[in-house]
């Protein structure tokens, strides 16, 4: 019985230390009394704000507030993405690939879901992958720096994100840098 007291007490102790930050947006078309764009964020899988093309914006955790608070310019960047930026963003992305399914009409969706997991044993993941009325469609692979189209119908768009090399390199710099940076700033201010 000791043994196992033991065992267990040592597999707690070296067990890795996982944190998260990841972001999910849901832009979409044609469904009343629903924002066109929600766009929330996760911090170790608790969603931490919350923002939508209505103007509403939420932060959850009393951490993530005195955060903001301690750093005005991260929640004026946030801000800025939440209601200018991202919906912007994203209405043209929606009525691209829609007019690529010669879509002009009806209920539409389009998900994203991106973020980092630094893992204390493995290091650090990323992700952006994209879906469209809920199917896979597209995901980025950072160490091929390219969009993987995740069906056939997908790849008329790959090709046209693969010629932004801009938005590829945009990309790259918030997967290796921008992201780990706030999560790093997210887990340092809740152990505060």
């Amino acid at each position: 019985m000791k043994s196992l007291f033991l065992l267990l007490l040592l597999c707690h102790v070296s067990s890795p230390v996982k944190h998260s930050l990841k972001f999910l947006i849901t832009a979409s078309s044609g469904i009343q009394n629903l924002p066109d764009l929600v766009i929330v964020a996760l911090v170790e899988d608790i969603e931490a704000g919350y923002c939508n093309s209505n103007r509403t914006m939420e932060v959850n955790h009393d951490v993530w507030t005195k955060l903001f608070k301690d750093n005005l310019w991260l929640m004026e960047l946030y801000t800025e993405e939440c209601f200018e930026i991202q919906p912007k963003r994203f209405k043209s992305r929606l009525e691209r690939i829609m007019q690529h399914f010669n879509q002009s009409g009806g209920v539409h969706i389009l998900q994203l879901m991106e973020g980092c997991e630094l893992d204390e044993q493995t290091g650090q993941t990323v992700f952006l992958q994209y879906g469209y009325d809920g199917e896979d469609f597209m995901s980025f692979d950072l160490k091929k720096r390219m969009w993987i189209s995740l069906k056939p119908e997908a790849d008329v768009i790959q090709q046209e994100w693969e010629a932004d090399k801009a938005r590829i390199e945009h990309n790259v710099n918030f997967l290796t840098q921008i992201y780990p940076e706030r999560l790093r700033m997210f887990v340092i201010c809740k152990n505060r």
